[in-house]
C-alpha cells in the first residue's frame, strides 16, 4: 500500500494496523496540528543531534574513557587484554562470568597474602 509519505500512512492506516506506539504518538500529533494550526508539536524523543563540528567533534573525543597504557605496553602486547568492556558492550555470557568474579572478590573461599598474589605468573608481565 503506497501512501506518498508518512504522514499520509499514519494518517489513512487504521490504527489497529499501526503496530508501534511511537507510530500512534506521531498520528496524534498530525491529527493535532491539522486540526488546529496553531498547535506546538512538542519535542519528539530521539530527534535532537549535535551539529558536526569541530567543537561538537573533539567533546565526543574527549568523552571516551581512557585507561592508562605503559610505552613498552604499547609496542610489545596486545592491548586489547588492558582493555575493560562495560556492561552495555558485554555478551550475557560475559556478564555471568563478570558476576561470578564480583561473587569470589565479596566472599572469597581462601584467604591468598598480597606475596603469594603478586609472585604469580599474571602479575609477572607488569612488573617488567
Amino acid at each position: 500500500m503506497k501512501a506518498g509519505s508518512l504522514d499520509n500512512y499514519l494518517l489513512k492506516t487504521n490504527p489497529k494496523n499501526i503496530d508501534s506506539k511511537f507510530g500512534l504518538y506521531l498520528r496524534d500529533l498530525i491529527q493535532k496540528k491539522r486540526r488546529d494550526p496553531d498547535f506546538v508539536v512538542p519535542y519528539i524523543p530521539g530527534t535532537a543531534r549535535l551539529q558536526k563540528t569541530k567543537k561538537t567533534t573533539v567533546w565526543e573525543y574527549h568523552q571516551i574513557p581512557a585507561i592508562y597504557m605503559p610505552a613498552k605496553t604499547k609496542i610489545a602486547d596486545d592491548e586489547s587484554k588492558y582493555y575493560y568492556k562495560t556492561p552495555q558492550e558485554m555478551s550475557r555470557f560475559e556478564i555471568a562470568d563478570l558476576e561470578q568474579m564480583l561473587k569470589e572478590i565479596d566472599e572469597p573461599d581462601e584467604f591468598f597474602p598480597d606475596d603469594e598474589i603478586y609472585a604469580s605468573e599474571e602479575f609477572k608481565d607488569l612488573k617488567e
